[in-house]
């Protein structure tokens, strides 16, 4: 699970609006790079552009939000420079570990907060720590360059793709130029259950599934200044009664006459921080998935049932208007304006 220092709220709502209300995911891996490069065991890195690989455009991708090639923007002369350089490994960038989603390359595990750090370190201290921790022979493969615009402010920051041989997972950097000095204001990582995305205007949203009956959203923004602002996290859970088995009395510690007829109970917990906790929902029935009606059902409403457990264990009801205010009331309070965020 991604780790936060964040309290809870919660709304249960069902996946058809989930998939409806998700913010559309951007495939990072879609994004175009001015070329690839790759780093001649663990230490010089060159261009090697016959690694360039485009991948088919599909249509539930916007590209007008993903991050962009080098042409395509307009990179002060220092900036450009600097960030040559990082990829030349002949600068550092600060790592901070605030920004490190890493979960799959553990960037945290090895890299020490507010020091600074080549690219080739980096990469040589992945392969180490895989190799002493998990005994894998990890190998670097190439690396890719995209650009985007962190709050729309015209400085732009690089985006760095890593991969490694026999994966297709990478892991992403974000790099920024402040005032002179490099920054590595995000890192993140794809596995075989997650998926991070990052939006040219500095964006992030990372997936990660459990199966069937769980996955977490989490969404974040780096601003004009690199810093990492947690936005909010939604985490899924399906608990299921009926035919489908007994997690929904057993997670919730109650007899399985209280949800008699309740095929499925699906709850997404919203954590922000400082935040209250707070749950809205809704019940599906035994047989073919329609939405229960808020009534009773032989005399017990199932609904007051599960409003009743959830405020028991601390989850006050709201509705989801309230929890697309107290969504969009967090936003700005983290500089993600509407005009930032609806580009």
């Amino acid at each position: 699970m991604l780790v936060r220092k964040q309290l809870l709220f919660t709304t249960i709502i069902a996946t058809l609006v989930l998939c409806a209300c998700a913010k559309e995911k951007i495939v990072s891996d879609d994004v175009s790079t001015e070329e690839n490069r790759t780093v001649s065991d663990g230490v010089s890195i060159e261009e090697n552009s016959d690694l360039a690989a485009s991948q088919e455009e599909t249509d539930v991708i916007d590209h007008t939000k993903s991050p962009k090639s080098r042409e395509e923007v307009n990179i002060d002369a220092e900036s450009t420079a600097l960030y040559d350089k990082f990829l030349a490994d002949e600068v550092k960038a600060t790592f901070y570990k605030k920004g490190d989603n890493s979960d799959l390359y553990f960037l945290s595990a090895f890299l020490k907060d507010g020091e600074n750090y080549t690219l080739s370190e980096i990469i040589d201290g992945e392969i180490s720590y895989r190799r002493d921790k998990y005994q894998e022979n990890l190998k670097f493969d190439v690396f890719k360059d995209s650009y985007i615009d962190c709050g729309l402010d015209g400085d732009i920051e690089m985006v760095v793709e890593i991969y490694f041989e026999e994966s297709h997972f990478p892991l992403y950097m974000i790099i920024k130029n402040v005032a002179g000095s490099l920054k590595v204001c995000f890192a993140g990582s794809n596995s075989g259950r997650k998926g991070t995305d990052i939006e040219y205007n500095g964006v992030v949203s990372e997936y990660l599934s459990f199966g069937r009956e769980s996955n977490i959203e989490n969404y974040a923004y780096i601003d004009a200044k690199g810093d990492y602002n947690s936005w909010y996290e939604n985490e899924n859970h399906r608990y299921f009664g009926g035919d489908e088995g007994d997690t929904l009395y057993d997670c919730f510690n109650v007899d399985s006459n209280i949800f008699r007829g309740v095929e499925e109970l699906r709850v997404s917990f919203i954590r922000f921080d400082n935040e209250q906790e707070y749950a809205q929902f809704f019940l599906l029935d035994d047989y073919d998935g329609e939405e229960i009606d808020d009534v009773p059902i032989n005399g017990v409403n199932p609904y007051d049932e599960a409003r009743k457990i959830l405020t028991e264990k601390g989850y006050p009801i709201i509705s989801s208007e309230e929890a697309t205010t107290l969504i969009d009331n967090r936003r700005r309070e983290i500089g993600l304006t509407d005009e930032i965020y609806s580009y």
